[in-house]
């Protein structure tokens, strides 16, 4: 293919399985309901043939740099209108504890509890419970020495970017139990088994995250299904903007997310009934967070009896958090479903106004599972209703059911417009990736608009979604929708690539085999992104590695055997 160092260059073609429509949790209920029947198909993928590339035009003297500097002016500029419309979370009450290893103050705030008169889901967050020595010890480690992992999250199917440090109580980094363990033991567990007045309650995981600007931006609106507890403490506070944030209530405009004053060493704590999520606009963000169960045996065994109890007296929370474990069972294989039970309590918790259970039994209805008919006209009545609170994945169904003419309505781009600019506008990233999509292909009576294409695939890019920072890597490469530059589609490439590409993969490190967009050649590193690319199922990727093994490149002995393999 004229690749420099007789490096392997197929381009990827577009089979990136990640591009394809996928299930997705229902945030931020932790239920995965199938896709809808026919989503819209994803823009064709622009062919990213890397080698041989053509010369690019010499451009002026510091030209480069102020493209640059436009770029990150109008990221900013994004950046700013956002942090403007940070709501913060407001405390009702502040008090002095004391526990008998640590005093200072607790800040509370509560939210209303859906179907539960003067029911209220709480936060707490203890002010400087983990000293400045501790806060720096931890972040010493996670930045220095940790290796973080990138597989799917359970919440969004995206590299986590995380590393489990206690699992199933027991502590997997020396140097860290050195510094947790007092924290937990004398301070967090003190305090948890007297608010929630459990008294076996024992921290079952501990794990540190990270959110770095090529990486995630973003942990969407979910709960934690499986912990009686969360508490999240602050770490590297004034190096980034956004952060943790609560958002009780549905609202299409996100105007009811509310970020937590978590300063470095507080601790925030609720339980399994708070919605709760991470937005980070600019920075670099590690938090740590701590799962705690309510005993050792269901550390021990995965289980959740919590919520049973608090299911029979008809908490709405506590249905929907039953369903939701019901409808996946347990691990991948789904031990321990029950489809039926689940959609039965679907409707409780619906009947009751709980949004995310509309959603939920309204995906149920469109399928047709756990025992109800497949139903179009009830899986819209129940969307419906859930959007009318505002629910972001309840809007984005509805435009995607009239974007394909599903449950019983006609094809209608205008609609599914409307309704995904609502969802878009929640800042959901799919909505705003499905955008770019109609706008750039056009439909019957809605003509294509490439600047709104153009708009609402940076945006979904500047989320951190991995299919539209392809597509801006590809069109930057290409010259088609964008400005050709190598040294930007290197850059949405590599964004792409560490948030779970494929063909992104593929294409860096064919960036990396021949030099391209300011890289250096490095084979090694070439070797790298090829085998995850492959590994994922790219069959460009598979190719260029077989050739990497066939020809010995990247440190491989030359293996024909390995190499007729990928």
């Amino acid at each position: 293919s004229g690749a420099s160092a007789g490096a392997a260059q197929r381009p990827a073609a577009g089979n990136d399985t990640t591009s394809r429509a996928r299930p997705e949790l229902m945030a931020p209920s932790p239920m995965a309901p199938p896709p809808p029947a026919s989503a819209p198909a994803p823009p064709p993928v622009v062919p990213c043939a890397v080698a041989p590339v053509p010369a690019v035009e010499p451009v002026a003297e510091g030209a480069d740099a102020l493209r640059d500097d436009h770029r990150q002016g109008q990221q900013r500029q994004r950046e700013d209108q956002h942090k403007q419309a940070v709501n913060l979370c407001s405390f009702c009450a502040s008090r002095s504890l004391e526990l008998p290893s640590w005093r200072g103050e607790e800040d509370e705030a509560r939210f209303p509890k859906p179907g539960v008169d003067n029911g209220s889901r709480r936060l707490f967050v203890l002010r400087a419970l983990a000293t400045e020595a501790e806060v720096s010890s931890i972040l010493e480690v996670a930045q220095m020495s940790l290796e973080f992992n990138v597989d799917n999250d359970s919440v969004d199917q995206r590299p986590t970017y995380e590393r489990y440090v206690v699992q199933i109580g027991q502590y997997l980094h020396a140097d860290l139990e050195r510094v947790l363990r007092p924290i937990v033991e004398e301070r967090l567990l003190p305090y948890v088994r007297q608010k929630y007045n459990a008294p076996d309650a024992v921290v079952c995981t501990v794990l540190i995250r990270r959110y770095l600007p090529d990486e995630r931006r973003v942990h969407p609106t979910h709960l934690d299904g499986h912990a009686f507890c969360t508490a999240v403490l602050g770490l590297n506070v004034g190096e980034f903007d956004g952060g943790l944030y609560v958002q009780p209530d549905s609202d299409g405009a996100g105007q009811k997310r509310q970020f937590v004053d978590l300063g470095r060493g507080d601790l925030a704590v609720h339980q399994y009934d708070l919605p709760h999520g991470v937005r980070v606009f600019s920075g670099r963000r590690y938090s740590i967070i701590f799962w705690i169960k309510d005993c050792i045996q269901s550390c021990l065994t995965n289980d959740t009896p919590w919520y049973e109890s608090a299911a029979a007296t008809g908490d709405p929370d506590a249905l929907a958090a039953l369903a939701q474990k019901l409808s996946r069972g347990m691990g991948r294989d789904g031990v321990g479903s029950d489809v039926h039970k689940a959609a039965a309590l679907f409707r409780r918790a619906a009947d009751m106004g709980h949004v995310d259970a509309m959603t939920n039994l309204g995906v149920l209805c469109e399928v047709g599972t756990g025992g109800l008919p497949k139903d179009g006209a009830e899986a819209l009545k129940w969307f419906r209703k859930a959007a009318g609170s505002g629910d972001s994945t309840a809007l984005r169904l509805l435009g995607v059911a009239h974007a394909n003419g599903t449950c019983g309505l006609r094809v209608d781009a205008g609609e599914a417009v409307r309704w995904l600019t609502r969802a878009a506008e929640g800042e959901d990233w799919e909505a705003m990736y499905l955008l770019s999509v109609i706008h750039r292909q056009g439909s019957p009576g809605w003509p294509p608009d490439p600047a709104q294409a153009s708009e609402w695939l940076r945006r979904a890019a500047d989320m951190g979604h991995p299919e539209a920072q392809y597509l801006l890597g590809a069109g930057h490469l290409t010259g088609e929708g964008a400005e050709r530059d190598l040294a930007s589609a290197a850059l949405w490439f590599r964004r792409a690539a560490q948030n779970g590409s494929a063909a992104a993969q593929c294409n860096l490190g064919a960036f990396r085999a021949q030099g391209l967009g300011g890289l250096e050649v490095d084979l090694r590193e070439a070797l790298r992104w090829y085998t995850l690319s492959a590994e994922r199922g790219n069959a460009d990727g598979q190719h260029n590695l077989a050739l990497m093994h066939a020809r010995g490149l990247g440190g491989l002995p030359c293996d024909a055997g390995e190499a007729r393999r990928w």
